[in-house]
């Protein structure tokens, strides 16, 4: 019975478990069949959006479409009314510049007529106004030429007296046989020494400082401090060395030509520097120091300055021809006058004499160097000056012509073009002064 019981129990718990499982494998079932059911819904719902969406767009172009037309007649009217107002606009601006042209030509033809009416007037004035300014730069020039042709004649008269003078007292102190001895003129001696160390220092200075004063030159600014390069300064050293240079070659080329006339141009012994003695001391002092000084405040100071507001191509000759006229010979003449140019231009570029002083002091120190070379020496000294001159010769002209276009900067005042030379020949001081060094520079050509 119990065996039954058991069983019974087991048959119906198996039984319970097999409904179960078809219980379960109907919902498996159901839940597979039911699975594309509902992908076919959402596969219908997303094509119901697609479609909904689809026919959204399409409602809101039908929509825009019109608002866009709209938009671009208004665009296309707005460009019409620009191209109107740009033609309204450029047919103003065409009117207006026709006004303007209309305008313009009216105003020249009533300054043409103003401008023929001013003419006709100031012509009537210039003609009496040209003569009366003529006539003061007649007389400013004529008054100008006229002091610096005193202040040269006073310089000469100043010289001539010192000379007397430095004559007297040595002759007093010294004994008249001293006068004429081997210390008087020929050797350069005391005499001479001291006379033109007193000559340079007042003839070549109190006349001019007044005369100064008279043409309107101030002297403190004439020398004013000024830069040069090494360059400059050395280039410029070489052309005033070349130009004496030149200067000695003309001399000796007039000395060759007035042999065939039986005429020589005597050299006067200056100075020399043959032995060291009081009158080498003095005469070094003048040479080297006092001259440069004193004779560049004379020309390039004093002279160049009052005479280049009258054209300074002008005030560089006149100045160059007097400083070589006042040597008295033709051997100093010629190359004193020629590097007396240069150092003019360069008074003029620099407005300082300075640059001129350092410039001629080195000149004659290079002089005075030759000079005791040569009395010193004798042949050796005779052959170093010859070559130095070929040398010298040739830097100066090759520096002239590197720098011929810097020399035509020049200027030349053509106002007082025809008064100059009327100024110089009413001078009777200044013609005084060129007639008697022209006679002292014509005593120095002898017959052979």
């Amino acid at each position: 019975m119990k065996e039954n019981f058991l069983y019974g129990e087991d048959k119906g718990a198996s039984t319970e478990e097999s409904l179960r499982e078809e219980e379960s494998l109907r919902e498996e079932k159901s839940l597979r069949e039911e699975e594309p059911l509902r992908e076919e819904e959402s596969l219908r719902e997303e094509e119901s959006l697609r479609e909904e969406k689809s026919l959204r767009e399409e409602e809101s172009l039908r929509k825009e479409e019109p608002l866009r037309e709209e938009e671009s007649l208004r665009e296309e009217e707005s460009l019409r009314e620009e191209e109107s107002l740009k033609g309204e606009g450029l047919l103003r601006e065409e009117e207006l510049q026709r006004g303007e042209e209309s305008l313009r030509a009216e105003e020249s033809l009533r300054e043409g007529e103003l401008l023929k009416e001013e003419v006709a007037s100031t012509q009537e004035i210039t003609l009496e106004d040209q003569h009366a300014l003529r006539k003061i730069r007649k007389n400013n020039i004529e008054w100008d030429i006229k002091k610096i042709g005193r202040a040269m004649l006073s310089n000469l008269a100043i010289s001539v007296v010192f000379v007397w003078i430095s004559m007297f007292i040595i002759g007093i102190v010294f004994g008249t046989d001293k006068l004429l001895s081997e210390q008087g003129y020929g050797n350069g001696g005391i005499i001479m020494a001291f006379n033109t160390l007193l000559t340079m220092l007042v003839a070549n200075t109190l006349p001019f400082m007044r005369c100064a004063k008279q043409i309107q030159v101030n002297s403190k600014a004439l020398f004013k401090k000024v830069t040069m390069t090494k360059q400059e300064m050395m280039t410029s050293f070489l052309a005033v060395l070349g130009l004496n240079a030149i200067g000695t070659t003309i001399y000796l080329v007039l000395d060759w030509g007035l042999g065939y006339f039986n005429r020589s141009l005597k050299i006067d012994e200056i100075y020399i520097f043959d032995r060291l003695g009081i009158e080498t001391i003095i005469w070094g002092i003048c040479v080297i120091i006092v001259a440069p000084i004193t004779e560049e405040y004379m020309f390039r100071g004093v002279l160049l300055n009052g005479l280049k507001r009258y054209g300074e191509r002008f005030a560089i000759i006149a100045t160059s021809v007097l400083f070589g006229l006042i040597h008295g010979n033709l051997y100093q003449g010629i190359s004193v006058t020629l590097f007396a140019m240069l150092l003019a231009y360069i008074t003029i570029k620099k407005e300082s004499i300075l640059p001129a002083i350092g410039l001629h002091m080195a000149n004659n120190l290079f002089s005075v160097v030759i000079s005791i070379l040569i009395t010193n020496t004798g042949e050796v000294g005779g052959i170093i000056n010859g070559i130095s001159w070929i040398v010298l010769c040739v830097v100066g002209i090759i520096i002239l012509i590197k720098n011929r276009t810097v020399y035509r900067t020049i200027t030349n005042d053509e106002k007082y073009k025809g008064l100059r030379l009327k100024a110089i020949c009413k001078s009777i001081c200044l013609w005084l002064v060129v007639l008697l060094y022209l006679y002292t520079i014509a005593t120095t050509i002898v017959p052979v």
